[in-house]
């Protein structure tokens, strides 16, 4: 070669490096064509040809230059993690995988080879090891946000939540204004239980980016665990508007559908997610979960089931399994859901789910000392934000604030409608029992569990740990006021039959505002549901309920929690100027007819035999009781305490039982 070509061979490898540099990617892969014309073997060229190449998306081209760099010279870590880079975009992950383990080999103190890598084992599913390569290329690039970005995601995938959020923290010290961090963050605060930051997150995604539709779609998500689901499904429509063919948007609009207990409009849209997704999970786990909840248990099981072979080991379709029906010692699903314990990478949520499900059909099969055991485990998953209390000293300026001299100043508030039926009570006191009873009746139509009320109350300030903002609200409120806010809550009926002459709203923590309903309701019904303080707390202990119910995490608090609520309904049996009808849970299963009849004396209707037969109704069941409401009337949930006696004694100790 004479000097003079060596000399524009010089020429040319700078010009298209410093056309590289610029971005002028074109521009730089023409002078480097000009010097392999010239030149053939030219490592740099050949080299700086494959990465112009990659960044124009070239793949094919860019493993050619490659592969005949590499054929000169087998020491240069780059060429490899460019070559690997190539490969994988071309559907080669498994010899992309090996040119990263060289690269790294040959340059262990550079980051994008141990980047790359992650990348690659991360595609392959070998999660584990992907994580180590992202954790590598982080100590070395502490500042790189695409390598903390997918490190972040591993570890989410990963149900490593902390060390997740502390990551994602560390992504917006580096670019706060990142709509899919912010979003990011929120799903892994979503994990940990922490619904309230999640939505935050969600929030600061959406005003960065109002166009983002999974942002909205996992606001909705955020919102239908908070009980939030009017907002919910706004939120869900949203995401739908913006990204019509997402599948997972209408399986969330049927999550919070469903919450509504709207069945008719969450099948249609689980059914719209699984047009766009045959293999949609959430929108085929709603559907096995609306079954459930309608009492058709075989359908359901088939639903369970059939997710249960796709996606061997889905944490939703075993605990789904285990509420379905009753189970025995020997029955498969003992075995598979032990065996899915034992997986390490399991989130919290689905360790829960697990040892809740586990926990339940040992209790089928007499195993009560293993079902504790369970039970236990399972309270143990996510913490309890629960402030005893908080919650006691709210009670106390509750009993404070509502006198008689409150409601006597009073009189003259609220419509003077006769519809409303309010069941209230501790929860697995038997308000789904006994709204099944009422609802048989033919002018009798029960709602379920309506958050109307509550929500009412928050437009005038309220929530337990706002006593001094009810008063400040309470002091502006007149007649026309109340009246303004029953009409709010009566927006809860405009789906109810007109010929129903009562509408029962079974929400058991309405107890809490029976202030309200008095003022807004001066006509209505209110049915207090009592069973043994015993029987009553066990079976709290053993619901999977929702992080707004976290005072069921141990015993000794949940024993704490009911002596508050007794105190509660006692002032309200001082104070109130409604009559409070007390139907006993032991009663009912022992004289059904004559528990029944008194239900619907009270209510003011005449006795129809129907109400005997209340476990023949159709219609969804959104609690726990959704299988037992299903029997006719029995009495082995009587004393049921007694059989876990020896694990009980913290809560004996606080109820003195």
């Amino acid at each position: 070669m004479t000097e003079r070509a060596g000399d524009m061979v010089e020429r040319l490898l700078r010009g298209g490096l410093a056309h590289l540099r610029a971005g002028q990617t074109g521009e730089a892969r023409s002078q480097f064509a000009q010097v392999l014309a010239v030149d053939g073997r030219n490592f740099d060229a050949l080299q700086l040809s494959g990465l112009c190449a990659l960044q124009a998306g070239d793949n094919a081209a860019a493993r050619q230059f490659l592969d005949r760099a590499l054929a000169l010279r087998q020491d240069v870590a780059s060429v490899f993690n460019q070559r690997g880079v190539a490969l994988r975009r071309l559907g080669e992950t498994e010899l992309a995988l090996a040119d990263f383990a060289r690269s790294v080999s040959l340059e262990p103190n550079a980051a994008d080879p141990h980047y790359n890598r992650g990348n690659a084992l991360r595609e392959l599913g070998r999660l584990r090891e992907a994580l180590d390569a992202y954790r590598r290329a982080a100590a070395l690039a502490p500042a790189r946000a695409d390598i903390l970005n997918n490190l972040g995601g591993c570890l989410k995938e990963l149900n490593i939540h902390a060390e997740a959020l502390a990551c994602y923290d560390r992504l917006l010290a580096i670019a706060p204004g990142s709509a899919e961090i912010h979003a990011n963050r929120g799903v892994v605060l979503h994990d940990l239980g922490r619904f309230e930051e999640a939505l935050a997150s969600q929030d600061r995604a959406i005003a960065l980016d109002p166009n983002f539709a999974e942002a909205w779609r996992k606001r909705a998500a955020a919102l239908t665990a908070l009980s939030r689901n009017d907002e919910a499904l706004d939120s869900a429509d949203r995401a739908i508007a913006l990204q019509s063919g997402n599948a997972a948007a209408h399986a969330t609009r049927g999550a919070a559908l469903t919450e509504m207990g709207r069945s008719d409009d969450a099948v249609a849209s689980f059914e719209q997610a699984l047009a766009l997704a045959p293999d949609a999970t959430e929108a085929r786990l709603g559907l096995a979960r609306l079954a459930s909840e309608e009492g058709r248990f075989g359908a359901a099981e088939t639903l369970f089931d059939a997710v249960r072979r796709d996606e061997p080991g889905n944490v939703g379709s075993l605990h789904g399994l285990s509420v379905v029906r009753k189970y025995a010692t020997g029955d498969p699903l003992f075995q598979a859901i032990a065996d899915r314990l034992r997986d390490g990478n399991l989130s919290a949520d689905e360790r829960e789910l697990l040892h809740h499900g586990y926990a339940k059909i040992c209790n089928d099969a007499g195993r009560f000392d293993d079902a504790m055991a369970h039970f236990a485990l399972s309270k143990q998953c996510r913490a309890s934000r629960f402030d005893l209390e908080r919650h006691r000293a709210a009670f106390a300026g509750m009993k404070q604030l509502f006198t008689p001299a409150f409601f006597a100043e009073r009189r003259g508030f609220g419509l003077p409608d006769e519809r409303p039926v309010f069941v209230v009570g501790m929860p697995r006191s038997g308000t789904t029992l006994t709204e099944q009873i009422l609802a048989a009746h033919p002018l009798v139509q029960g709602l379920g569990e309506l958050q109307d009320m509550a929500q009412v109350s928050k437009l005038l300030g309220g929530g337990l740990g706002n006593i001094d903002a009810f008063s400040a609200a309470l002091a502006g409120l007149d007649a026309a006021r109340s009246r303004d806010l029953a009409d709010r809550y009566c927006k809860a009926y405009h789906g109810a039959d007109a010929a129903m002459l009562r509408l029962v709203d079974k929400r058991p923590h309405n107890y809490e505002l029976l202030w309200l309903i008095a003022l807004l309701f001066p006509n209505a019904h209110i049915i207090h549901c009592r069973r043994n303080a015993m029987d009553t707390c066990l079976s709290m202990y053993m619901q999977n309920f929702n992080v707004s119910h976290g005072y069921n995490r141990d015993l000794a608090t949940l024993g704490h929690y009911y002596r508050a609520y007794e105190e509660l309904m006692a002032h309200w049996r001082d104070v109130l100027p409604l009559a409070i009808h007390d139907c006993t849970y032991e009663a009912t299963v022992s004289d059904l007819e004559t528990s029944a009849r008194g239900l619907i004396s009270f209510i003011g209707l005449d006795w129809d035999p129907a109400c005997l037969d209340y476990h023949r109704q159709d219609g969804q069941v959104r609690t726990p009781s959704q299988w037992q409401v299903r029997q006719p009337v029995y009495r082995s949930s009587v004393e049921a305490w007694r059989r876990y006696d020896s694990h009980l004694r913290p809560l004996k100790k606080v109820l003195g039982a």
